[in-house]
């Protein structure tokens, strides 16, 4: 047997095939199969076994080769696939970490840091106003208590010409300071005009200092005062409060916009890490 099997490995010769001129492939082309015997159809019949037995060896090959490259490919997609979900999720997270920072959000918080600014300005102008205010009511209420106790106790104090007399001074001194119609003005001239009425009223005096007299109640003009003072406290109260929450506002945006360069150089190698993800999923 083995005898005639070397006999037939004689007889089959098997010849490469040269490689085109002019290409630079430098694998086999292919091959001839020649079978020398007596019986010529015999012979074909080997040479076509043969080759036959070549080409389903090399469509085994080839479909393995498939097979390997078919999973090779999946593989890689499959791990391209979840690097793109891994930057993605980094790119999300990373946006919602510095939400308010990023590139596009720059010139917007530029234009409230601006606005912020300006309400910071006229809210500490109107505070300053506020405190003011509350200075010389306070003042004036102090004032008018000295006197009005003064006159209760039989003790000597300043008349009505020398009341009025105050008042048109502090009147002067608002006009100086505030237009026409600011309230202080108004106010000041309001008291004058009661003050002034109530000379007119005035009765003349009594000079028999053993008469029984009642408690007077707390004139119009204090009570005024007192509530005016009140109002003060609660605008000076309130705009304290405003003024600390446009700081901690100012604050905030101020960071933001300081930390934008590094927001974007971050955001940008995020972003050529998504690309590139994206890009080879593509080619895949």
């Amino acid at each position: 047997m083995e005898e005639l099997v070397d006999r037939l490995r004689k007889t089959i010769e098997i010849s490469p095939l040269a490689a085109m001129a002019g290409t630079e492939d430098r694998s086999m082309p292919g091959f001839t199969v020649n079978v020398t015997f007596e019986d010529a159809h015999l012979a074909q019949q080997i040479c076509t076994s043969v080759t036959s037995m070549f080409m389903e060896q090399n469509a085994s090959a080839l479909e393995q080769q498939a097979a390997r490259t078919t999973s090779f490919l999946n593989q890689r997609l499959d791990e391209a696939k979840a690097n793109l979900d891994q930057q993605d999720a980094k790119l999300a997270q990373f946006k919602r970490m510095y939400m308010g920072s990023l590139p596009q959000e720059e010139q917007g918080n530029l234009g409230i840091l601006t606005s912020l600014n300006s309400q910071l300005e006229a809210n500490t102008q109107a505070l300053s106003r506020a405190q003011q205010n509350r200075a010389f009511n306070e003042s004036l209420l102090n004032q008018q208590e000295a006197n009005w106790k003064a006159s209760q106790t039989g003790q000597n104090p300043e008349t009505i010409d020398d009341q009025l007399r105050i008042l048109r001074d502090q009147l002067t001194t608002l006009e100086s300071l505030y237009t026409a119609k600011h309230p202080d003005v108004v106010k000041k001239r309001n008291q004058i005009e009661e003050l002034e009425k109530r000379i007119a009223r005035a009765p003349a005096p009594n000079n028999n200092p053993s008469a029984g007299t009642r408690p007077a109640a707390e004139p119009s003009q204090i009570q005024q005062l007192r509530a005016s003072l009140r109002q003060d406290d609660i605008n000076i109260v309130y705009l304290t409060k405003r003024q600390a929450q446009i700081q901690e506002q100012i604050r905030v945006l101020q960071g933001r916009v300081q930390a934008s360069p590094m927001v974007e150089q971050q955001l940008k190698e995020l972003t050529r890490s998504y690309q590139s993800a994206l890009d080879f999923i593509t080619i895949c």
